[in-house]
């Protein structure tokens, strides 16, 4: 995040000088104002706030929604999308990389006791916090570029060498996707390829051509995630035994002699979780709790219920439609549909493959955690809601004499 920061400050510095560069339309600040709407939030709902201090600083990692569409939708020029996820991918896949390559040698007496098979349901949440992230996070963005290789592998079919080199870039994303492990990302991932393989075919003037190359892409994968399998097996067990099991016992999780290694991640906990929280959020249904108050008040629901084990490790909601109820009560759920409704407008006005997945996947994402309080999700989601914006900015003449 300090990283962030410091390349964050260098890109307003850099927009700063060149501000002549940067103009807004009416049509850019409707946009902009639907971007924006998590901070608008915070912002309108911050009287609502025990410590004034605490809600600025809440508000304050929410400045990127304020910062990425103004300088992207009020830029003059154009955006090459396709250009744009290419360069995306590439420096991504080239981090990940370094990462991993670091990882084995600094902590090399874990990477060879998962490779026995060993605690693989620390496996990916390890590698994430050996630099400072969060494994769901990171898979969210993995997976992203698991479909954007994917995405190019097809769209660049017709030259060789770029199907080779898209097809390495979508296998070793792919691997990262499966070494992190995180549910929601692989399955979110799987389904955008699915649908993007199903369009390609049908979009596709050499269907022929298209529908080789997916089934060769589908053969490599099976023996690709066969291999993986054999060396970790603990996802199968993760896909099919852990993810619904236990779910008798939603609002009963001490119940269980050892919860942190049975149901630390499981389903029942987070679907306890959402039940604590609906339970709480009824209580101030018109305006919440505030932004900073509502973690504070479920932690303390969770003692008053008696609820131990939700109260020791101190969980957050996992989901953001009732994080932000429980802060800002039916506006949050309304400011919401509002947001994500604009990703689905964006990516049927453009007829975009890649934003109608992102705006599915980070939709998904946020049904099972709340990416709009980490700096990870703000970040992932008001850079590419405002490019994709900016590329609609520029599909129509009329935008720019607004």
């Amino acid at each position: 995040m300090k990283l962030a920061n410091v390349l964050v400050a260098f890109f307003v510095l850099f927009n700063v000088v060149f501000i002549k560069k940067i103009h807004h339309t009416k049509t850019s600040l409707w946009l902009f104002g639907a971007i924006a709407i998590p901070l608008l939030l915070d912002l309108l709902f911050i009287w609502n706030n025990s410590s004034f201090y605490l809600a600025v600083k809440a508000t304050e990692k929410h400045s990127l929604f304020l910062i990425f569409p103004l300088f992207i939708l009020g830029y003059k020029g154009k955006l090459d999308l396709k250009r744009l996820v290419k360069h995306y991918r590439g420096l991504m896949l080239i981090v990940l990389t370094i990462l991993f390559i670091r990882y084995i040698f600094l902590y090399s007496d874990n990477f060879l006791k998962y490779l026995k098979g060993k605690h693989l349901w620390e496996m990916g949440y390890h590698f994430s916090n050996s630099f400072g992230n969060h494994a769901p996070a990171l898979n969210m963005v993995i997976a992203f570029i698991v479909v954007i290789n994917f995405y190019l592998l097809l769209k660049d079919e017709r030259r060789k060498w770029k199907v080779i080199g898209n097809g390495f870039m979508f296998f070793l994303s792919f691997f990262f996707l499966m070494y992190v492990n995180t549910r929601v990302a692989i399955a979110s991932a799987v389904f955008g390829c699915l649908i993007i393989s199903f369009v390609q075919v049908f979009r596709d003037k050499n269907r022929k051509r298209t529908v080789k190359t997916i089934l060769l892409t589908f053969v490599l994968f099976v023996f690709g995630i066969t291999v993986f399998l054999k060396v970790f097996p603990y996802s199968i067990k993760k896909f099919t035994e852990k993810s619904f099991a236990d779910m008798d016992k939603v609002g009963r999780l001490d119940e269980f002699e050892n919860p942190e290694s049975q149901i630390y991640g499981a389903l029942v906990t987070r679907v306890t979780i959402w039940k604590s929280t609906l339970e709480l959020a009824r209580k101030k249904f018109v305006f919440g709790y505030g932004a900073t108050e509502a973690k504070l008040a479920l932690f303390e629901y969770y003692k008053k219920t008696n609820q131990k084990f939700l109260f020791k490790y101190k969980f957050p909601v996992h989901n953001q439609f009732l994080d932000y109820f429980l802060k800002y009560g039916i506006f949050g759920i309304i400011g919401l549909v509002v947001f994500f409704s604009v990703l689905g407008y964006l990516a049927i006005v453009n007829k975009s493959l890649i934003m109608m997945f992102f705006g599915l996947h980070f939709f998904l994402s946020n049904l099972t955690d709340d990416f709009l309080i980490l700096f990870s999700g703000i970040s992932f989601s008001a850079f590419w809601l405002s490019v994709f914006g900016k590329i609609t900015l520029n599909r129509n003449i009329r935008f720019e004499k607004n």
